[in-house]
């Protein structure tokens, strides 16, 4: 179980994974070595992984494009292979597996419109994908996006209720 010095170390880690030990002892007026430990028990229990921020901007990416999937109904006993082989295609970064009118939803980014033709094509080559419906956004500058911070500021809220 996480308490308040926990949240308040994972609070900081979401906003930036690279922020020294040090800074984070110094913001909470605890020690160095207190947040190391912190910090390997967190990752023991709640970090899944620390990742880079990649600006797909600089990369060339001009859009980011959401494909959203129906599988056939004879074929719905496939759908995790149907993901696995599209989760391989090119610049997909994230995927996942859904309830609803579609059955999956991938975020592919773009540089032209050539690679959403491209991206079409190779869905329309596996076998039980009956419908996609597209979505484009403007590309994220970075990714991933640091969605935690928010998270853990309403398990904070929550506790507190």
């Amino acid at each position: 179980m996480m308490d308040a010095i926990d949240l308040e170390i994972a609070k900081i880690l979401a906003k930036n994974a690279r922020v020294p030990f040090r800074k984070i002892a110094k913001q909470l007026k605890i020690s160095p070595q207190m947040v190391s430990r912190r910090y390997e028990k967190l990752k023991k229990t709640v970090f899944s992984y620390s990742s880079v921020m990649v600006n797909l901007e600089k990369l060339g990416f001009k859009a980011s494009v959401g494909f959203c999937i129906k599988v056939a109904k004879e074929k719905q006993g496939e759908i995790d292979q149907i993901y696995d082989k599209i989760t391989k295609l090119p610049n997909v970064i994230v995927g996942g597996v859904l309830l609803g009118a579609v059955d999956m939803c991938f975020l592919v980014p773009v540089r032209d419109l050539s690679e959403i033709f491209d991206f079409q094509k190779h869905l329309s080559e596996i076998e039980g994908i009956e419908e996609v419906e597209i979505t484009l956004y403007k590309v994220h500058q970075s990714w991933p996006r640091q969605l935690y911070q928010h998270f853990l500021q309403n398990v904070n809220n929550a506790k507190n209720e």
